[in-house]
């Protein structure tokens, strides 16, 4: 008697059939759906296969533009950033550090494309201890 009142219990308080017929997801499928929108935003950054004239994407070429701006503070330009271009300041130097990597960025403009290198090896030496 007692297991049937247990029971009973248990029956009037349990989730509903239809959630408990549903599993929750795995680790492994949690990481796999992560890796596909990465993948995605990936190929959408760095797969860019429309370009114009000089070899560059359309955004690669508003990133160069950008660039030869001057700005008094970091917090106005990673501001800027993010009304631009719609994407966090880490992945906008993301990008920018392989336009400037492109030769047919050094072709488009080699005077906006020299200081930025000249700065980035400039950070680069100095987080080395080699200044």
């Amino acid at each position: 008697m007692d297991q049937a009142i247990d029971s009973n219990l248990w029956q009037d308080t349990a989730v509903p059939r239809a959630r408990q017929a549903q599993p929750e997801a795995g680790f492994d499928e949690v990481l796999d759906q992560q890796f596909a929108v990465l993948d995605d935003q990936f190929e959408r950054d760095f797969g860019e296969t429309s370009t114009v004239d000089g070899g560059l994407t359309e955004r690669q070429l508003a990133i160069l533009d950008f660039e030869k701006q001057w700005w008094r503070n970091a917090g106005a330009k990673e501001q800027a950033i993010r009304d631009t271009f719609t994407m966090s300041a880490t992945h906008y130097y993301q990008i920018l550090n392989g336009v400037i990597d492109n030769p047919a960025a050094l072709a488009q403009d080699p005077v906006t494309v020299g200081r930025l290198r000249r700065l980035r090896d400039g950070r680069s030496r100095s987080r080395a201890g080699l200044w």
